[in-house]
């Protein structure tokens, strides 16, 4: 899989689709196209082979501990 650092939009995002559903239009992933050779693939989450749809993994820490 792959995984990225929290950000403030991110977290915007995220509040805002919480809230209002209907405005959930996804992400649009670029990739660095000055890098050779590091194109990602991502399946749908129509794609017939379940372990291979796209999944949502959240993991965060309370404040003051580790």
């Amino acid at each position: 899989g792959y995984a990225w650092e929290s950000t403030v939009h991110l977290v915007q995002d995220v509040r805002l689709w919480n809230r209002s559903p209907s405005r959930n239009f996804g992400w649009f992933v670029i990739g660095d196209e000055t890098t050779p050779q590091n194109a990602k693939r991502f399946a749908s989450r129509e794609n017939p082979d379940r372990s291979a749809r796209p999944a949502l993994e959240i993991t965060y820490r309370l404040p003051g501990r580790r």
